[in-house]
């Protein structure tokens, strides 16, 4: 009973000291509609695409506890959704106050289906040296099997011109900061 009590008071030290990820869900919606996620309408044990975004305060709330229990040497910021660029005003307040609050410290990452990508937020990944995953389930007769817009329109092309002006944006930060990411399904026999 004594090492569980030490071992639950060392776990709950560590956690608290040494927070290194914090990953904030900015919205459940999305705008789009995969035919595998499970967040879809279709799934009643779990969430679905609502048109919630996370509120202010609470995300603030959230960074500032998360600040506290880090090291002040490596801490990541990760945003999620749903689609996260749905709320990007939110997501631009939260890395101002980051860069604030640890002095550029803190670095950033966020996973996107890459549909609302555009040069004003390039410009915002790159000076603050986000990370980017993309999602791209592969060559167009693949990926749009199952991502789709609301109205059931496949996304590559989209998705594809996105990456291709971010591309010619800015070359050196394409290569070596943004990453694709493939959901591999049934419809697939690798």
């Amino acid at each position: 009973v004594r090492e569980q009590a030490l071992l639950k008071n060392n776990i709950y030290e560590e956690v608290n000291k040494n927070a290194k990820t914090l990953i904030l869900e900015v919205t459940e919606d999305c705008n789009i509609r995969c035919t595998y996620c499970i967040y879809d309408e279709a799934n009643s044990s779990e969430r679905n695409h609502r048109e919630k975004l996370m509120s202010k305060d609470i995300a603030f709330k959230a960074l500032d506890d998360f600040y506290k229990r880090t090291d002040g040497v490596e801490a990541y910021l990760v945003f999620y959704g749903g689609e996260p660029l749905i709320n990007f005003r939110l997501i631009k307040e939260l890395v101002e106050y980051a860069n604030e609050i640890s002095n550029g410290g803190i670095k950033f990452s966020l996973t996107t289906n890459g549909v609302s990508l555009d040069e004003n937020k390039f410009q915002f990944f790159v000076e603050n040296e986000f990370k980017l995953t993309v999602s791209l389930d592969g060559p167009e007769f693949i990926h749009d099997l199952n991502r789709k817009t609301k109205n059931g329109k496949g996304t590559f092309d989209i998705v594809e011109s996105n990456l291709r002006s971010f591309m010619e944006y800015d070359e050196k930060y394409y290569f070596s900061n943004i990453d694709l990411n493939c959901t591999i399904t049934n419809h697939l026999d690798i």
